[in-house]
């Protein structure tokens, strides 16, 4: 039979006890407290998450009264009034957060919200131009903050709208034949078609 040498024995008495001591006296330490407007902030992702927009918004709302010039909230406004589709909203959402990243040297924030911008410009009716323009603001941006952005994304997007802004062209251009056809076959109607019985 193998004996367990006392000293071995001894910390695998203590080792659950020694944590144990460890962990009390963590629990004891002050925690840093989560200042007040990202307790908002997180609230109103929890609530968004969870679809109630009108209390995400609520909560969004409670937080910039908190810290108005940090840019974090209105940014997460935008995305929520998007979800709802209250597109308006979310564009000057979108915009107030891109100059409070600007006025507080944010760049991560200041990109997050150049994109939400150009990204609901792109969802509103007639707004493309704007939205190619919302880009490539964007990508210029980019170009400068590397480390933070990928101008990249922004590129493909004006590529994506200046095919789609071409194709409307074309069908505009072809429903305006079609349109002028119409009429002069109403004007003329050709040749050995029958009239109404």
């Amino acid at each position: 039979m193998r004996t367990i040498p006392l000293a071995a024995l001894l910390l695998l008495t203590l080792a659950p006890a020694a944590a144990r001591a460890q962990d009390d006296a963590a629990a004891e330490r002050p925690r840093p407290e989560t200042p007040p407007y990202m307790v908002e902030v997180q609230n109103g992702l929890r609530l968004a998450a969870a679809r109630d927009f009108d209390g995400a918004t609520a909560a969004l709302r409670q937080a910039v009264q908190l810290n108005p010039s940090a840019p974090e909230a209105y940014y997460y406004q935008g995305e929520v009034h998007r979800l709802r589709g209250s597109l308006p909203e979310a564009l000057e959402s979108f915009r107030t957060a891109q100059r409070m990243a600007e006025q507080a040297n944010e760049p991560k924030w200041q990109a997050r919200a150049m994109q939400g911008a150009a990204e609901t410009l792109e969802r509103q009716e007639g707004q493309l131009a704007q939205a190619r323009d919302a880009w490539l603001a964007y990508a210029r941006f980019a170009d400068g903050h590397r480390d933070t952005v990928n101008p990249e994304v922004a590129r493909a997007r004006i590529q994506a709208i200046d095919v789609v802004i071409e194709q409307e062209q074309a069908y505009v251009a072809v429903r305006q034949r079609i349109a002028e056809r119409e009429r002069e076959n109403a004007q003329n109607p050709p040749q050995g078609q029958r009239r109404g019985r």
